[in-house]
């Protein structure tokens, strides 16, 4: 490719340069050289066509770079001064950036491979430039990133990001459109009130749900900032709560067998299968590696929490708690179901599940109006927001960590507006 090829390729005029030469072929790739031509130059102070030229330098413009080849342009260009207020300045090259060492149509490439999710080191190195450079394109490319409107069914969950502020960071989420509409730093109550107090009345009336875990701030920040808003607990963590407690029991009654006991070794490798939905479990046998004598599935599981009561309470309550989940009836029969698996909790006289059904009772309409029909006619849930936690995090183990939140937010939203797009 001859020099004026080159230049055009790259969106820039060859009209512009008075001379152009190369390629010329380099141990790390092509090096083309180009003469800035003499033009009647307009001070960008005053606008005075009364300048001359002051001086002449080169600068160094990567103008593409891969794994196998990288190809600069050493620009011979021209400082002109006003003669009138004595501005110095250079005339604009079309598809070069003033003061920058890359063009235009690579650093929106490098920053298109930013908001796909590509961490900052390698996007760096597949264009042979540092880290710091392609921070630093990026920050200058998104000096801020607004949020989106709140919408009618908003998700609000969290995940890790450890900040002077807090542990956690506060995700919101459009239930309808699977959309981040934004991330908040922190998701301790004087933040959050911070934040929607900044949204306006009229916008924030507009919520209608609010779908969370059983976090106590969040059901707050609803009662202050989202009047017209019923909160909604996420059927998820309501299952996960009790299905926790099942999880300790079942260790409290393994560690109650030897080792190596078939109760012991069944409890420990197929742990899982405590739960489930008993029509879920597999049907499968499990076999023993020592005499190579088997048993159903199902068979186990029932010798198994024959051996302790704690753990068949508890595991008759979880199957309750998943046939409930299953009802879709109305707010009030919903209720009543939620209080009959609390009471049966209770029953059991266990300090764990006690537990358990008094944060049932506390959020009882909570849970009722996730497990009820709704105006909607959806299954109101937070797995859409589970689904962009994990991409969160993934983005964040990939970079071994972000220090600088602000950077973070605006990467994460960016990546996720774009795969939308």
């Amino acid at each position: 490719m001859n020099s004026n090829s080159f230049l055009l390729s790259f969106g820039m005029k060859p009209e512009d340069f008075e001379r152009t030469d190369g390629p010329i072929q380099s141990d790390e790739g092509f090096v083309y050289e180009a003469w800035e031509a003499r033009k009647g130059a307009s001070c960008p102070k005053c606008s005075s066509k009364n300048c001359v030229i002051k001086a002449r330098y080169t600068s160094e413009i990567r103008l593409r770079s891969d794994i196998l080849k990288t190809e600069v342009l050493i620009c011979h260009r021209i400082k002109y001064v006003c003669k009138s207020c004595r501005k110095t300045f250079t005339n604009p090259l079309k598809g070069a950036m003033v003061g920058k060492s890359l063009t235009y149509q690579e650093r929106a490439t490098i920053i298109g491979e930013l908001n796909s999710g590509d961490t900052f080191e390698r996007v760096a190195e597949g264009h042979g430039i540092s880290k710091t450079q392609a921070i630093r394109i990026f920050d200058d490319a998104y000096a801020e990133v607004q949020r989106h409107k709140l919408p009618k069914i908003l998700l609000i969950d969290e995940f890790k990001f450890a900040t002077p502020y807090s542990k956690y960071c506060c995700h919101l989420v459009d239930f309808e459109r699977s959309e981040t509409i934004d991330v908040v730093k922190s998701r301790q109550k004087a933040y959050l009130d911070e934040y929607f107090s900044e949204i306006p009345a009229d916008e924030r009336s507009r919520v209608k749900v609010l779908v969370t875990d059983m976090y106590d701030e969040y059901a707050s920040l609803a009662r202050k900032h989202l009047p017209k808003a019923s909160v909604v607990a996420d059927r998820f963590h309501v299952v996960k709560q009790l299905a926790e407690a099942v999880n300790r029991l079942r260790v409290i009654a393994m560690s109650k067998n030897e080792k190596d006991t078939l109760a012991y070794n069944f409890m420990k490798s197929r742990w899982k299968l405590f739960l489930m939905r008993r029509r879920d479990v597999p049907d499968k046998w499990y076999t023993r590696k020592s005499d190579g004598a088997s048993w159903h599935y199902d068979e186990l599981l029932e010798y198994c929490m024959s051996l302790d009561s704690n753990l068949r309470n508890a595991y008759d309550c979880l199957q309750d708690l998943y046939r409930v989940m299953k009802i879709q009836d109305t707010f009030t029969n919903s209720v009543r179901e939620v209080l009959f698996v609390a009471q049966k909790l209770e029953n059991c006289n266990n300090e764990i599940l006690s537990k358990v059904a008094a944060t049932y009772r506390k959020w009882q309409a909570e849970i009722a109006r996730g497990i009820a029909k709704n105006e909607f006619g959806y299954i109101l849930t937070n797995a859409k927001m589970e689904a962009a936690n994990d991409v969160a995090q993934t983005m964040i183990d990939a970079a071994y960590g972000y220090h600088n939140f602000d950077r973070f937010r605006k990467r994460f939203l960016l990546m996720r507006w774009s795969s939308k797009a």
